[in-house]
């Protein structure tokens, strides 16, 4: 013990003696220590931390896939809900939910609220509690029981003030009484966007309603079954059903997807990445500090010859450098504290709100702001990496240090003499710093080079000074009740275009704005053949619908390259046309011209027949791709004029074309519009509510939130590596020059210009970046590969990031040298010739 007091007592000393060089050791290991601290807090609050519901373990999630339509997760249909319910063995409990839109006009304006239809059993299978009030009981999910509603803890806030008496109360969604049963308690965020849940009866299902795939299914499995047993099971039973529906099951299969991989696999790998780049900038500070230990040790040779010629022991030298770095790194952690408190606020502050947020139809684990700290767990985190920080320091140094060459070290030119033991270490330090600065240094630019090209990717249309309204008619206002379904139609579809209509013209009233269309959305139809073609046996790309306005292209920007748009003859009644997409024609009919031909074309589901209803179409237009989601390549879509819509579609897809979204072309900033775009609305229908009303450009730009937060996390680090790494650089080609003066000197005395003494310098900090670069490329092209998901239009061994990368080392670090190599040049022969 008093041997490590003592110890402990010299290396203050020493520390003391050099505040600069402590100064900065403690800083680089406070930001390596700290950085990887708040990474830590973000991947253990998301990946780490147990799920909040009851067995979380036996939670799996039932999605459908359809490998030959390139459909590898999708949500699953009603019919197969029910039959994989009534035909599975191995699960405890099964539920649905599934994603609808209500419309709000109580306390306050009108409001669309996102909700979720969920079996009465989904709450006990999660093991979801209420806050204030009762959840749903199971006679609730019946047909023809008692509507009830219950609210979500931020709705329950927002709209009713938190107040325990909405208890019992009636809210009127959809023009229905629905009776306030519950409040979910705030700890239940599966469905993040959610606002309030309804129950969802299933007891009437037809087999048409196998063609719509919308309910996200969970289960949970009895105890002691495996994932393999319950997917065999599914294996079973899909095989069976696509026997019995060949028209809507043929194709499809069940995947069985643990709840926790469903959640955050599609985040797991970018927090792991950033993780893992964290943990690489701290490996570099260390060696740096290891580099500099060893540098400061060779200068104390001879002191280290003396105490082991005085009898000090190997480890006992070995124990003095490790206190020293434990020192360090103890310090370094107190200070990695403070900056990982820094650096956790500056990510929840700068951290996108969709970093973990659900999708549509499946969900993500919601991560709030308060569970990303600095909690006893992340402390224990920093406590190891400090230790292992300290360990990591002094290793090298301690151990050559404990191995001194006495008969060298005592004699006097020990003093300007090198060893080769050190500069071999601080060598091998420099250039692994080297390499992984250049590890980090391609991933980023991989990134940067995706983040670029998805930002820059042509959309197909003109996305500025663009407003768009998202719009639901109320169902209460036109579902109809009298006469057969097509007089019910006819009803609903002249109302529905007469607010369109009235809301439109008002739009284009507005001051700056330079035109208004409308589009009923983008839904998945059935398969599309020319005239005379054979009808294909199964489908080949499933196509996408669109249903618009004549002045839509003209609106959006969508170049027709061929053709013409749509008119105020193409009305009801008259003959049917369509406009074509580029991917659709390239697809489908490639080197065929298919202006002006007639298709066939399933673009709407009869549910009372149970099949595609086909409509024949003139082809009268061929669009320009235009791209509704960044990352896809641009859908098979089928345009249709918005007057010619079917009167005999089925109910679900009359309630689905209720849905539209108006798009405002100004003449400046669209925000400017938001307010009279909505008074604009509200003057034909006061208790219209508008779901969401934004620029076009905000909606593109929000998928951008992500790569840009990854992506300059990574730089950064890559860039504070890169800087350490150039410092090592320096500070060993530095430390070579101080100790080759001698040598350098005899150099210039007899004959060798400044030129030279450049030259050798150079190619010497050449040599090592050159190996150091080889190493780094071995390891980049072995590791970017798990960067692959995360890039768009980027290969991970993308040859021109590797080249610009190696080539910006080979530069840098030349430079780096350059300044010692300078000032070796200004050596005076004689006074270094004095010196030795």
């Amino acid at each position: 013990m008093s041997a490590v007091l003592e110890d402990l007592r010299y290396t203050i000393r020493g520390l003391l003696k050099n505040p600069g060089l402590t100064g900065l050791a403690v800083l680089s290991l406070a930001l390596g220590i700290g950085a990887s601290g708040a990474v830590f807090s973000v991947v253990r609050a998301t990946l780490f931390r147990p799920l909040p519901y009851e067995d979380p373990d036996r939670l799996v999630v039932l999605a459908e896939r359809n490998p030959r339509q390139q459909i590898f997760w999708s949500p699953g249909s009603a019919a197969n809900f029910h039959d994989w319910k009534e035909q599975s063995r191995l699960y405890d409990k099964m539920a649905a939910a599934f994603d609808l839109g209500v419309s709000l006009a109580q306390r306050g304006e009108p409001e669309r609220l996102r909700g979720k239809r969920v079996t009465a059993g989904f709450s006990p299978l999660l093991g979801a509690r209420a806050a204030v009030g009762r959840l749903f009981q199971p006679q609730e999910d019946q047909s023809g029981a008692k509507p009830v509603v219950v609210l979500t803890d931020p709705l329950w806030r927002r709209r009713f003030s938190a107040d325990p008496g909405v208890i019992g109360e009636s809210l009127m969604l959809d023009g229905t009484g629905h009776t306030i049963v519950g409040v979910l308690a705030p700890d239940f965020r599966l469905f993040p966007r959610a606002e309030l849940f309804l129950p969802n009866p299933f007891e009437s299902l037809s087999p048409a309603e196998r063609q719509y795939r919308l309910l996200y299914i969970l289960a949970r499995l009895k105890p002691a079954v495996t994932i393999e047993q319950a997917q065999a099971e599914m294996d079973v039973i899909s095989d069976r059903l696509a026997r019995e529906y060949p028209d809507s099951n043929r194709g499809w299969a069940v995947s069985v997807i643990p709840l926790r991989e469903d959640l955050i696999g599609r985040i797991e790998t970018r927090l792991l990445v950033l993780l893992g780049a964290v943990g690489f900038l701290l490996l570099i500070a260390c060696a740096n500090l290891s580099s500099l230990l060893l540098a400061r040790g060779a200068s104390r040779q001879r002191e280290f010859a003396i105490r082991a010629v005085l009898g000090a022991g190997r480890f006992r030298m070995i124990g003095q450098s490790l206190t020293e770095s434990a020192l360090l790194g103890v310090m370094g952690g107190v200070g990695g504290l403070l900056v990982c408190q820094w650096a956790v606020r500056l990510l929840v502050f700068s951290m996108p709100g969709n970093l973990v947020s659900g999708t549509f139809f499946r969900p993500q684990v919601s991560l709030q702001a308060n569970e990303i700290g600095v909690d006893w767990v992340v402390l224990g985190f920093m406590v190891l990496v400090s230790l292992a920080s300290g360990l990591v320091i002094g290793i090298i140094p301690g151990l050559l240090a404990s191995r001194p060459d006495l008969n060298g070290a005592l004699k006097d030119s020990a003093r300007t003499g090198t060893n080769r033991g050190h500069r071999r270490a601080l060598s091998l330090l420099v250039a692994g710093e080297i390499a992984v600065s250049l590890l980090l240094l391609v991933g980023s630019g991989l990134m940067i080079n995706s983040f670029l090209r998805l930002s820059r990717l042509d959309l197909g249309f003109d996305a500025e000074n663009l407003l768009a309204l998202h719009l639901g008619l109320p169902l209460h206002k036109y579902a109809e009740e009298t006469g057969t379904e097509e007089d019910q139609m006819v009803r609903i579809t002249a109302q529905r275009d007469g607010f369109l209509q009235q809301v439109l013209g008002r739009l284009r009233a507005l001051p700056g704005v330079e035109g208004a269309a409308a589009t009923s959305g983008t839904y998945r139809g059935g398969d599309a053949w020319l005239d005379g073609e054979a009808k294909p046996e199964e489908g080949r790309q499933r196509i996408y619908a669109h249903y618009v306005t004549s002045d839509f292209f003209t609106t959006m920007g969508i170049p027709l390259k061929r053709g013409r748009s749509f008119t105020a003859r193409d009305v009801e009644g008259s003959p049917r046309v369509a406009i074509v997409n580029d991917a659709m024609a390239k697809r489908y009919w490639a080197g065929q011209d298919v202006l002006h031909r007639r298709i066939t074309a399933q673009a709407t589901f009869d549910a009372v027949a149970n099949r595609w209803a086909e409509t024949s179409f003139e082809v009268v237009g061929l669009a320009a791709d235009a791209r509704t989601h960044l990352r896809m390549d641009p859908l098979p879509t089928l345009y249709l004029p918005y007057s010619q819509q079917e009167r005999t579609m089925a109910e679900m897809d009359a309630r689905f074309r209720l849905n539209f979204t108006s798009v405002v072309r100004t003449r400046g900033d669209p925000t400017m519009l938001v307010s009279a775009a909505q008074q604009a609305v509200w003057q034909v229908d006061p208790e219209q509510p508008i779901s969401r009303i934004e620029p076009v450009r905000e909606w593109l730009d929000r998928p951008l939130e992500q790569p840009r937060f990854y992506t300059r996390l990574l730089s950064a680090f890559a860039a504070v590596a890169f800087g350490l790494a150039l410092v090592g650089v320096y500070g060993v080609t530095s430390y070579s020059v101080a100790k080759r003066r001698h040598e350098i000197g005899i150099r210039m005395s007899l004959g060798a210009d400044k030129t030279m003494v450049e030259r050798m310098i150079l190619k010497q900090g050449l040599k090592l970046t050159l190996a150091a670069v080889g190493i780094g490329v071995a390891a980049a092209l072995g590791l970017t590969r798990f960067l692959g998901s995360l890039l768009f239009e980027v290969q991970p061994h993308d040859p021109l990031t590797f080249l610009i990368v190696c080539l910006a080392v080979v530069a840098v670090a030349l430079a780096a040298c350059y300044i010692p190599a300078r000032r070796a040049t200004k050596v005076d022969p004689l006074v270094a010739l004095r010196y030795a």
